[in-house]
């Protein structure tokens, strides 16, 4: 199974540099005799630019892949890092629905995990299903069956 944020919710995570610099070239417009003030629009709106395409970009093109071993999460633009998260290692799930987000459609997983590097693995701005939590469960408790591990808490 692969998830991946979806536009609305990459354009809502970055919408504020858009609006600044919108702000910034409508300024611009209206103090026209301002020379500094002309200047520093034109430097900073697109910088705030770039970063708005930069954060939008990273955010469509992360990906999770849920194989009955583990969880891989890709991410980046121009080099790319790979996490991985065993399954046995998942300890309690979590399905946030702000009211934004539910607006947009998605939800933010987060998993509690034994993982030292990721003891809680965030998974944002995704569209599941219903019985997605069901079935990570059962790939959980089954991978746990397979390398027969315990939780000792």
């Amino acid at each position: 199974m692969r998830l991946k944020p979806t536009i609305n919710f990459a354009l809502l995570k970055t919408i504020f540099f858009l609006i600044v610099s919108a702000v910034l070239l409508l300024l611009g417009l209206f103090f026209v005799n301002n020379k500094i003030f002309i200047l520093g629009t034109l430097i900073f709106s697109p910088i705030l630019l770039i970063i708005f395409a930069y954060k939008f970009w990273f955010i469509i093109s992360s990906s999770y892949s849920i194989t009955d071993d583990n969880i891989v999460y890709v991410r980046g633009v121009f080099s790319k890092k790979t996490d991985f998260l065993e399954l046995y290692r998942i300890k309690d799930y979590t399905i946030d629905k702000p009211f934004i987000l539910r607006l947009l459609g998605v939800s933010k997983l987060i998993l509690i995990t034994s993982d030292k590097t990721d003891p809680q693995f965030l998974i944002e701005g995704v569209k599941v299903k219903e019985d997605f939590i069901d079935n990570l469960r059962y790939k959980v408790e089954e991978q746990r069956k397979r390398k027969n591990v315990y939780e000792v808490d």
